[in-house]
Parts: C-alpha cells; structure tokens; sequence
C-alpha cells in the first residue's frame, strides 16, 4: 500500500498509537520497520508524513506530521446493478481510487437477491475494503457507500428527488441495450471539475425494459461501451476514465 490509514481515536497530539485489530491488519499489508518513511492520513482528516519510532506484537508507535488536505472527491455519483460479491469489492476499490463522491449499490431485476447479503456490504468489512482503497491512491475521504435492496424505491424516494435538486447534472446509463445506439459520451457530456454527473451501470444482462424506461423519464442518456458484454468492474474503470478525461 503506498499510505497508512490512521483513526482519530489513535492519535494523541504528534502520536498515533495502533494496537488490536488495525494492528493485525497493518501487519497483513505494510512494512512496519523501525525507521521507516511512510506516507500518513487520518480517515477523514488531513494526509500527512510519518515515522515509525516503536513496532512489535502488541502496537506500533507513529511520529506523525498531518499537515495537508485530501484531494476533493469529483461529483460523480455511481449506479451499480448489485454484482457478486468479489465484484463489489472491486467496484469499491475503483469508487474510492478513481474519487468518485458516491457509490450506490441497487438491486434490479436481473440481480441475485442473494448478493444483498454479503458479507462485503456490511459496516465493518465495508469500511476495511474503502480503507484498502484509500491507502492505495494515498487519500482520506471514501465516498458514501449506500445499498438499495428494491429499485422502484431507489428511483422514486432518492433518485427523483436528487434530478429535481440538480436538474443541470449529466446523467447516464450504460447498458447493452443503450438508449441511443450512437451516442457517444463525449457528445453528451460537457463536464468541468464542478459539473455533476450520475452514471448508471446494468448487469451482465443488462437493465431490463422498465428499468430503462425510469431512467430515461429523469432525463438518463444511454450510451453503448462497445458490442461486446462487459465484466461490471471492467464497465466500470471505462466509463470513469473517460469522465475523468473529460473534466481534466
């Protein structure tokens, strides 16, 4: 991991002090040598530089400089038809690398009801993958993770309302049956650092037709990746690399 991921709760003054659980999982992904240089951030406070001073079984000692502000999180927010379970992990992990500021799991007509329940989605081991991701592209912030186990209710009770509050936001969904065969994005989407931009990914199978047509009542525009049927997690890093294009 190229920075370490500290609590409030660990820190007193210039010193973070890591013990239990954390420890444990420090020890599974870092190199906790005396001595060494690390790059540091608080969860959800400031980055910063570090050094370890103490490190063994039962704790790790931390001189710690926070000094800087995390990089702001684009407003993008992320519609995932809810995949498999090793598939959230990895759309967690791209969410949180690639700064998006939120990331909605939903389930939809051709996704496994079964998959609400893992494991992954949980508080606890929902916050250790968000940290996973943090400590790779050396940032503070996740963003907001929220799961929504009917689709109808999505669209009407969250949905809705978040296109009446931002009327001027892109919105998007990516399908295997697109809205619009020929649409590209760079033909819809005139993006700066500020604008907002809602993308909706379908399963492997895609969004079924009434799920197309509620997105396209707010205003979704539909966009093809390509003829063949993409991995979600593939979709995925696609369609935010060339939103992140788009607004550099």
């Amino acid at each position: 991991m190229n920075s370490l991921i500290i609590f409030k709760e660990e820190i007193n003054g210039s010193i973070a002090t890591i013990k239990g659980a954390h420890l444990k999982y420090l020890q599974d992904l870092h190199d906790l040598k005396v001595g060494r240089n690390i790059s540091v951030a608080q969860l959800y406070g400031q980055i910063g530089k570090g050094i370890i001073t103490t490190s063994n079984k039962l704790e790790v000692i931390i001189e710690i400089s926070l000094n800087s502000l995390p990089p702001l999180r684009e407003p993008t927010s992320l519609i995932v038809a809810i995949p498999r379970p090793q598939t959230q992990k990895k759309i967690i992990h791209l969410a949180t690398v690639l700064g998006i500021s939120e990331l909605h799991f939903v389930r939809c007509e051709n996704s496994e009801k079964s998959y609400l329940s893992s494991h992954i989605l949980r508080q606890e081991d929902l916050l250790y993958e968000l940290i996973k991701g943090l400590e790779q592209c050396c940032d503070s912030t996740p963003p907001t993770v929220k799961v929504h186990p009917f689709f109808k209710a999505f669209i009407d009770d969250y949905l809705k309302i978040q296109i009446n509050n931002d009327p001027t936001a892109t919105s998007i969904i990516c399908d295997t049956t697109p809205l619009d065969q020929n649409l590209k994005l760079s033909s819809i989407c005139k993006l700066n650092k500020g604008s907002p931009c809602q993308i909706a990914i379908g399963p492997e199978s895609g969004w079924n037709d009434f799920e197309r047509e509620e997105f396209k009542k707010l205003g979704f525009k539909g966009i093809s990746l390509g003829q063949r049927i993409l991995r979600c997690e593939t979709a995925t890093s696609i369609i935010l690399a060339q939103i992140k294009l788009l607004r550099e």
